[in-house]
């Protein structure tokens, strides 16, 4: 289940398999008090103490009776029957090349269309045609597995952008639940006649990102499983939506010397501000910068489904890099795009798909990039150097942030069972300062094969790295402490002592997930001194097919969500009801089985920190629900790095 809360709302995603054919979908809306408290339309507690919906919850937009959890019922998914079933034509729009404003009748998705061939469509006749824009216009609510809910508030309306995987990006009125418009990317009108076929297909399977202001609002989306490329549309009149530019597979190239073919789009954009160049200015007053910025959207170069193989090549073919494109053009940004072409003794051997920018400094200007691959390494780009200016006798030392990226392999994690652990998800990173005053920044991530839920023989790993960026090759766990006994809580005085030593000297520490099959399955988030995370694990006796990424949300298995302190790993949460000692004997207030909570079943979304009047408090989908829980604060800390996570 994926979720999305925006103001007193919260949106839920869902997705029912089904034996053989097209999937089931939704999205369904809920109130969120403030404290954090679930409510139905009717006003009532939609969720059970556990956070499961229950059955007799009214989501809002539902007029034909309770829907409860089913998937089937309520929310969007009856409004679009209704619509279907009601005179009012539904919006359906393509792009056919022409004319940029959807609603032109050139991109109108209707038979009588002639800009949309046949052959455009891999149909045969007239009757197979019309049979095709029958089951895509009148077709049911598509499932919404890896989709998460954008929200959009305009002047006189709200509005839900969701992808699904009936083919479309869907618009939906948050005052009625019903469609606004939808929209099919080019690159799926030759796919569509799979959707009348035995298998599940994935198609617009990507959360949409949108960034901008009332002048300009900017909507781009991946298809995920379901292809290689990007799209962005304006949506600043919800009403008339324009097609702004796709980014292909060929992207990257085309010349061999500097091409790089593009994985399936997996990553929700990053919208940054980078330096495109600064001017320097010395006077009698000191040092004047002006850097020329630039907003960029940040994308992993994809997943390489050679990942999928059960004994996948040594090296990926596709997706090994990242790049940034203009936002307001779709082109390509030269100096920030790293592949092996580019960066050859980089070492990038793997696909990404998951990248993150951060401001170190708070100056508005995107300076440090992290980026991890499925070959286990994790890697650091840097725009700014410390120059040095003399001004009268006075020498003045500044950053500088001009453009002009370097990239480090940072740290490279171990060979189990014969292969790297992989690193599927974006870090999350904090400002630090490290002797002797070098500063730098603490990169919290984790490893696990999503894409293999049943596996149950990695021992996988959650990663904090101290980088100050004056590495000359990179870091292994014998640079880190492993923390996983947690014997900063549970060690004898002597080893208390021993353990923050390390942890003063070594660069990090780790934690191994010891539950068999442990995998981490989010991106990371920090609050308050407080790294939080989830996992998934599969119960021994599911019969999970472990290639099958979508078989762990059929079945059981044990959703947790981590709770640690972000400079020594130990608990901060008091999550376990089982008393505990340290190895003295002593009853300890907080120990190792305080670090997480078993929070449901199936694989667990990423933990979405909502600062609500009642005060912080995390939010995690999971199988038939929502988990909330309030936060705690270790420390106060000045948070530089702060990525919209809603």
């Amino acid at each position: 289940m994926n979720r999305v809360f925006a103001g007193d709302k919260i949106y839920l995603g869902f997705f029912k398999p089904q034996q053989s054919g097209r999937w089931i979908g939704n999205i369904k809306r809920y109130k969120l008090e403030p404290d954090g408290t679930l409510r139905d339309a009717k006003g009532d507690a939609a969720t059970t103490p556990e956070g499961l919906i229950k059955d007799n919850a009214l989501s809002w937009w539902t007029v034909l009776g309770n829907d409860g959890p089913a998937v089937e019922k309520g929310g969007a998914a009856e409004a679009l029957s209704l619509q279907i079933e009601s005179t009012t034509p539904r919006r359906v729009y393509t792009w056919t090349g022409s004319n940029p404003l959807l609603t032109d009748s050139s991109n109108a998705f209707v038979p009588g269309n002639t800009a949309i061939a046949n052959t455009l469509l891999g149909v045969a006749d007239e009757a197979a045609r019309n049979q095709l824009f029958e089951l895509v216009r009148n077709g049911i609510f598509g499932d919404v597995i890896h989709s998460e809910p954008a929200i959009v508030h305009y002047a006189d309306k709200t509005v839900i952008y969701v992808g699904a995987n009936d083919g479309m990006l869907h618009a939906i009125d948050d005052d009625t639940g019903e469609e606004l418009w939808s929209f099919i990317p080019p690159e799926h009108l030759g796919r569509l006649t799979r959707l009348s076929d035995a298998d599940h297909d994935y198609f617009v399977d990507g959360s949409p990102a949108v960034y901008g202001g009332d002048d300009q609002k900017i909507l781009v989306i991946g298809s995920r499983r379901g292809g290689e490329g990007y799209v962005a549309l304006e949506i600043t009149d919800y009403a008339a939506p324009r097609f702004l530019y796709s980014l292909g597979v060929d992207l990257l190239g085309p010349t061999p010397s500097n091409y790089e073919r593009l994985g399936q789009s997996w990553s929700r954009s990053d919208r940054v501000t980078v330096s495109a160049g600064a001017e320097v200015v010395t006077g009698p007053e000191g040092v004047e910068i002006a850097i020329t910025p630039v907003d960029v959207f940040l994308f992993g170069a994809g997943y390489d489904t050679n990942q999928d193989q059960p004994a996948p090549a040594a090296e990926d073919a596709v997706g090994r890099g990242i790049f940034a494109v203009n936002r307001a053009t779709g082109h390509v940004l030269p100096g920030l795009t790293v592949t092996p072409a580019t960066h050859p003794s980089l070492g990038l051997t793997h696909s990404v798909v998951d990248v993150a920018g951060f401001d170190h400094d708070g100056d508005g200007i995107t300076s440090r990039i992290y980026f991890g691959d499925l070959g286990g390494n994790l890697f650091g780009l840097k725009d700014d150097e410390m120059h040095s200016f003399t001004v009268g006798t006075r020498q003045i030392t500044r950053s500088i942030a001009d453009g002009s990226w370097s990239a480090k392999k940072i740290f490279r994690t171990p060979l189990v069972n014969g292969r790297r652990l992989k690193i599927l998800y974006a870090p999350d990173a904090v400002a630090e300062k490290y002797p002797p005053g070098i500063h730098g920044e603490y990169v919290f991530f984790g490893t696990g094969d999503r894409e293999r839920p049943g596996e149950t023989q990695t021992i996988n790993r959650f990663y904090a790295v101290k980088n100050d960026w004056t590495m000359t090759s990179p870091l292994s766990e014998a640079d880190l402490v492993d923390v996983t006994d947690n014997l900063v809580q549970l060690g004898t005085a002597e080893e208390k002592v021993q353990v923050k030593a390390l942890l003063q000297e070594r660069k990090g520490w780790f934690i191994r997930l010891e539950n068999p099959g442990e995998k981490f399955v989010s991106s990371p988030r920090v609050y308050g001194g407080v790294v939080y995370f989830t996992t998934y694990t599969p119960s021994a006796d599911t019969g999970i097919d472990p290639e099958d990424p979508c078989a762990a949300s059929t079945v059981r298995g044990v959703a947790r969500l981590y709770a640690v302190n972000y400079r020594d790993g130990g608990a901060v949460h008091d999550f376990s009801a089982t008393p505990e000692t340290d190895r003295s004997g002593n009853a300890v207030a907080l120990g190792k089985l305080d670090r997480s909570l078993a929070i449901g079943t199936a694989i667990p979304s990423a933990p979405v920190i909502a600062i609500l009047a009642g005060g912080a408090r995390l939010f995690i989908g999971v199988e038939g629900g929502i988990v909330s829980l309030p936060t705690v604060a270790t420390q106060e800390m000045i948070r530089y790095y702060w990525n919209q996570i809603f």
